[in-house]
């Protein structure tokens, strides 16, 4: 029996008080609520019309963590296709493609061969696979 996604995303718009929209419907919103179902990520989403500036003043309105790493981003576009890329990019570090890796479920992509990138779909998302969101591993028991 399949059980129904909780919209997480959606949760987090509204409580930073931004009017977007968004269901479970899209490959995008879907993809999203998938990796902040998982206890590891860390998604941090500022409200609107603030941004953070720690120590080092570099101003940021969404910050993505896995295992305690990850990257800030200053975004002005906070639409599901946006915030995906951003997840992508923090897929893509070193320490995080590692601990997926070693993971004894994750098989290699199929589409893009491990890669986490599609050449002739740089046009869209900057080629990132959809299947694997950039991460170049799919797990047998669902993906991200």
């Amino acid at each position: 029996m399949k059980t129904e996604l909780e919209n997480k995303l959606q949760a987090i718009y509204k409580a930073a008080g931004y009017d977007i929209e968004c269901d479970n419907r899209s490959y995008d919103t879907r993809s999203i609520n998938k990796v902040l179902a998982l206890k590891n990520v860390d998604f941090t989403l500022v409200e609107k019309g603030y941004v953070m500036a720690p120590k080092n003043n570099i101003k940021w309105n969404l910050r993505i963590l896995i295992d305690g790493k990850g990257k800030y981003f200053y975004l002005k576009s906070f639409e599901p296709d946006t915030i995906l890329h951003c997840i992508a990019k923090v897929i893509a570090m070193p320490h995080v493609k590692e601990m997926i890796h070693v993971h004894e479920d994750a098989y290699i992509c199929p589409k893009c061969h491990g890669e986490g990138y599609i050449e002739a779909f740089s046009h869209i998302n900057n080629g990132i696979c959809f299947d694997c969101l950039g991460i170049g591993y799919r797990f047998h028991s669902g993906n991200w």
